[in-house]
């Protein structure tokens, strides 16, 4: 057997902690890290309460540390993951700071937040052609054709999302349909928990990502598709009360 030690990215004190973490584990194979770059800053380990108040340290420490002279373009987070970054992205995102993601699509960009993005743009402004084209297509077997369809109907009743409520979808959707009209209606009438009660736009999105397993579909559900719902758990959040 041939150990791999020696370590040319971390620092050595970094690789000491690591050296000590991997010394506790019950089952190892016993290896000492060496790196070629000494340093005597030590790194830290930090306790927060949960992963939100982790990106929002993480986010503060970035600017701290610009402001200490140290440039956006030479700090770096590391994720053992890609999508681990998720929360990190939008709170950078939400203080504006810019940032570039390696081994992975931003969060931002993931086919599934961009659904849910549409489906918010759509009731916004149910005269957004595009937005209502792609959450039309979310529902089961609903292609471009059916999608177009529907459309049409809106726009010849004066874009008015309730009236979806009486348009004859495909076979195929047609299970999904009632849930998915109703969701829409309450969305935007911001009924998401009660008839005329006003409740925060995270709600909403609870609401959407809790059954996002059903709306979203090209393909039978599967795990694939929970793990799918579940990532969309940190834009739910960032726009939940604390």
């Amino acid at each position: 057997m041939i150990p791999l030690e020696h370590n040319y990215r971390s620092t050595q004190p970094i690789l000491d902690a690591a050296t000590a973490v991997m010394a506790r584990a019950s089952e190892r194979f016993a290896k000492t890290l060496t790196s070629s770059k000494p340093s005597d800053e030590l790194p830290y380990l930090i306790t927060v309460e949960d992963e939100t108040a982790q990106a929002v340290f993480i986010a503060g420490q970035v600017l701290e540390q610009r402001e200490a002279g140290i440039e956006l373009r030479h700090q770096a987070v590391l994720f053992r993951a890609a999508h681990h970054s998720a929360r990190l992205e939008i709170e950078l995102a939400r203080r504006n700071i810019p940032f570039v993601k390696y081994g992975g699509l931003k969060f931002i960009e993931a086919a599934h937040v961009k659904d849910l993005l549409a489906i918010l743009r759509w009731v916004e402004n149910p005269r957004d052609t595009v937005a209502g084209f792609r959450t039309l297509q979310l529902l089961p077997r609903t292609g471009p054709a059916n999608a177009k369809k529907a459309a049409l109907y809106l726009a010849e009743h004066r874009f008015d999302l309730g009236n979806l409520a009486d348009f004859v979808p495909p076979a195929t959707a047609a299970l999904a349909w009632p849930e998915f009209c109703r969701l829409l209606r309450d969305l935007q009438n911001g009924a998401i928990d009660g008839p005329g009660r006003s409740v925060p736009c995270g709600h909403g999105i609870s609401r959407i990502s809790n059954g996002f397993t059903i709306t979203r579909p090209r393909a039978p559900a599967t795990s694939n598709n929970w793990s799918r719902s579940r990532s969309v758990t940190p834009a739910v959040n960032a726009f939940s009360p604390s």
